[in-house]
């Protein structure tokens, strides 16, 4: 399951996770949630309209013969206004996943505004 939170965090009431896409070769899943995931997480749980969800990214590892998700929330909790709000699909990736290209209402970096929707790459 990709769409676990890491240790420490609740276990979410439902599920709410959205593939989005995953690179050629399988080893890097992308997905969106409304559900905190990581400790840094600033989505916002909730369907629709209420719930915002964050970008997560799943580079799957083998651990001890098996394999294992390690989780990163792309669009951690901005200072601004605490949720980063992405958008439904996302626009493309690079084929190995290491450049995603994405579009939230939060400001996640410098020059971009709250409650827009602005254009974005993490890599």
């Amino acid at each position: 399951q990709i769409a676990a939170p890491e240790a420490g965090i609740a276990q979410p009431s439902f599920g709410t996770a959205k593939f989005q896409l995953a690179s050629a070769d399988g080893s890097k899943v992308f997905f969106t949630d409304t559900q905190r995931l990581t400790a840094d997480s600033g989505a916002r749980p909730g369907e629709g309209k209420t719930g915002l969800p964050d970008l997560y990214e799943c580079d799957i590892v083998e651990v001890a013969g098996k394999l294992a998700c390690h989780l990163t929330d792309l669009t951690p909790a901005p200072a601004s206004n605490g949720h980063a709000g992405v958008k439904g699909l996302l626009l493309g990736a690079s084929e190995d996943g290491s450049y995603v290209y994405f579009v939230a209402t939060g400001a996640l970096a410098p020059g971009a505004q709250s409650e827009a929707n602005n254009v974005y790459e993490a890599h």
